[in-house]
């Protein structure tokens, strides 16, 4: 019996999964060094949004300590414009 067509078939088909299973490990290979390269950038954003909010809140807190020095002194001003000039 000739059984030629079906080593063929068979070599042909461990041949296509062979290349099938190659190109999804070279896939998967691909996929986790993005999935690599993005949790270090995340790393980096949330790093740098850290930094960011430590200066906004150091500068809402200087902004804070300016609007009250302020007040005294238009305070004080108000006190003096007031005042009798003798």
């Amino acid at each position: 019996m000739n059984v030629g067509f079906l080593r063929a078939r068979l070599k042909r088909l461990l041949s296509l999964s062979f290349r099938t299973k190659q190109a999804l490990i070279r896939k998967s290979k691909e996929a986790k060094l993005e999935q690599a390269r993005a949790k270090d950038k995340v790393i980096t954003l949330e790093s740098k949004y850290w930094k960011w909010k430590e200066r906004m809140v150091s500068a809402d807190a200087k902004i804070e300590a300016l609007k009250e020095v302020a007040e005294r002194r238009e305070l004080f001003f108000q006190e003096e414009a007031v005042a009798p000039w003798g």
